[in-house]
């Protein structure tokens, strides 16, 4: 190119303008230029030594320039045209708009194309990709592609199907057998719905709008139609799909660049289903993330830093010991569950009363119980369903709704399970004083103690890794006493943090004085004896910010639920690292 600039004088620099036209508008049309050949065995990294009528007829109406200067340029800067990177701008998006209704050529009637990431069939089994056939056939469809930076606009979604082992290629995945695999690659372009795509950056950016700002999909939806109202409306009024971005959307695109994000973490392809509806299709993958999330943690589980270790140094600045602490506490997030007072399994629908299991009890009613005071059960249920009550428990979660607007609520473990609601899921959470979320656990009217012993040993014990030096739970004394002669708590410190011992605890409790006050424990305080080295209240600050879902995910059903906290915390925890 830098040739070619020096070359041109007089005339041929005054033409330069129109010659950087065809540069930019023919390097964009490279996709479209190879799957229009006839030929199938040509070089898909060459450029064709021919223009199709089609491309020739929208260079010519575009650049303002006949025929025979078409061809005759390409000819001589086909191969620099080739190697050009492809260059996306506005004017580029209104010349494809403007120039491709009339032209007519297999992706130019919309600004942009959406290509399979390559011509050549890349299945192992299929032997037309290592012959360097090309793929033939090919399928155009309608879309929306939805942009961080520009809106809604219309693109073609460009299909290409190998004729050998009908494998067919997508923007971001191929498909065969019903069987839908996504490329190793994560691309710039998700689907997102059968004719809505998004651009990757929107994608990450509703991502980390979800985990820093507390936006659900409706309101990441409502922002983006908001912004981008004017540009909607400029859609070609032909175009067949609606621009309208839904939350359900959101959700979907929220939910496979998550799973892309995972697999690609651990090194494997993302597989679902091709059929069935989206709701369903990364349902068994999300479960699949959930399963292995509960056996081997997050990603940050292990995480050891200066503000969540503490060491000793000797004279000599040697380390002589170091000792670390975990924080744990309880936080209600609310989310439909089984009817059924013991049950573990989700819903297949947040609008199920009972899981699958259970799905005989919807018949039974609460007054045919003998016992007339059972009667009060039946009564209150249906109280509850009034506008009313449900104002009034809207009040009192606004603590929680929103984390700018107030702190979560301030219970212990004990108090959250014995609290009935058919929304209401207890979370205990272990976080380490730097902030770094440890693992969290659900409740289902378990006895709490318990469960709170099984959650750390499961942390710790049952994954070979060596427990903590302290472990600060507000309801410590009670959880020493029940673990006395456990040989797995035989060198873990359990003392009460320093807020809750101070204001909650009762200066008459004996137990509590001589077991779990943190004012005994000189490890835990800084070197000048008056502060605290480890920060014992960052349970309830984390709880502040999980508190912030409470609305969001009442809607959820359980899979996803817990497919949504854990990807929260995972962002969450890579955001405090940072």
């Amino acid at each position: 190119m830098k040739c070619l600039l020096a070359s041109l004088t007089g005339e041929a620099l005054n033409a330069f303008p129109v010659l950087l036209r065809y540069i930019t508008i023919a390097s964009n049309l490279k996709n479209e230029i190879l799957v229009v050949q006839d030929q199938s065995r040509i070089p898909v990294d060459e450029a064709p030594r021919n223009l199709p009528d089609s491309i020739v007829n929208f260079l010519k109406e575009s650049c303002s320039i006949n025929e025979e200067e078409v061809i005759g340029t390409w000819r001589v800067l086909r191969t620099v045209i080739w190697d050009a990177e492809q260059y996306d701008d506005s004017w580029v998006r209104e010349t494809f708009a403007l120039y491709g209704r009339s032209t007519a050529t297999v992706s130019t009637t919309s600004p942009r194309s959406l290509f399979p990431p390559g011509h050549l069939c890349t299945n192992p089994v299929c032997l037309r990709g290592s012959k360097g056939c090309k793929m033939q056939r090919v399928e155009v469809r309608g879309a929306v592609l939805h942009t961080l930076g520009n809106g809604p606009i219309p693109v073609n979604s460009i299909h290409l199907e190998c004729t050998d082992c009908k494998t067919t290629y997508y923007i971001d995945y191929q498909e065969c057998g019903g069987k839908r695999r996504y490329y190793d690659t994560i691309p710039d372009v998700l689907q997102i719905a059968d004719h809505h795509y998004a651009e990757r950056k929107l994608l990450e950016f509703w991502r980390q709008g979800k985990a820093t700002a507390w936006l659900s999909s409706s309101n990441c939806a409502a922002i983006y139609c908001n912004l981008w109202q004017t540009d909607t409306l400029k859609m070609p009024p032909e175009w067949p799909v609606k621009p309208k971005l839904e939350g359900q959307h959101v959700t979907w695109g929220f939910v496979l660049i998550s799973l892309l994000f995972d697999c690609a973490r651990n090194h494997v392809a993302l597989q679902v289903s091709h059929t069935g509806s989206q709701k369903d299709r990364f349902r068994q993958a999300m479960i699949a993330h959930n399963d292995r999330i509960w056996v081997y943690g997050q990603a940050a589980s292990l995480h050891k830093c200066t503000k969540c270790v503490r060491i000793f140094r000797d004279e000599s600045s040697e380390p002589t010991r170091m000792v670390s602490a975990v924080v744990m506490d309880g936080v209600t997030v609310g989310r439909p569950r089984c009817g059924e007072h013991t049950c573990k399994n989700g819903l297949d629908s947040n609008r199920d009363c009972f899981c699958s299991t259970h799905r005989n009890l919807v018949a039974e009613c609460c007054k045919t119980c003998t016992e007339h005071h059972h009667w009060g059960a039946e009564d209150m249920h249906k109280r509850r369903q009034g506008a009313a009550w449900q104002y009034a428990e809207r009040q009192k979660r606004a603590q929680v709704a929103h984390p700018k607007n107030g702190e979560a609520v301030d219970k212990n473990i004990g108090e959250l399970v014995e609290e009935e609601d058919e929304f209401e899921i207890v979370f205990a959470l272990l976080v380490a004083p730097c902030g770094v979320i440890v693992a969290r656990k659900t409740f289902y009217h378990a006895e709490s103690i318990p469960s709170c012993v099984e959650f750390i040993k499961r942390i710790y014990i049952w994954r070979n890794q060596p427990m903590p030096n302290f472990v600060i739970f507000d309801n410590n004394c009670t959880l020493s006493k029940h673990v006395k002669g456990d040989p797995d708590f035989k060198d873990t410190g359990l003392y009460v943090d320093v807020f809750h011992y101070t204001c909650k605890h009762s200066k008459s409790d004996t137990f509590c004085k001589e077991n779990c006050n943190p004012y005994d424990c000189q490890d835990l305080r800084s070197d000048d004896g008056q502060s605290w080295f480890f920060n014992t209240s960052i349970a309830e600050q984390t709880n502040v910010w999980f508190g912030g879902y409470h609305s969001i995910c009442r809607e959820m059903t359980g899979d996803m639920f817990d497919f949504f906290l854990d990807e929260m915390i995972l962002i969450r925890n890579q955001a405090t690292i940072k």
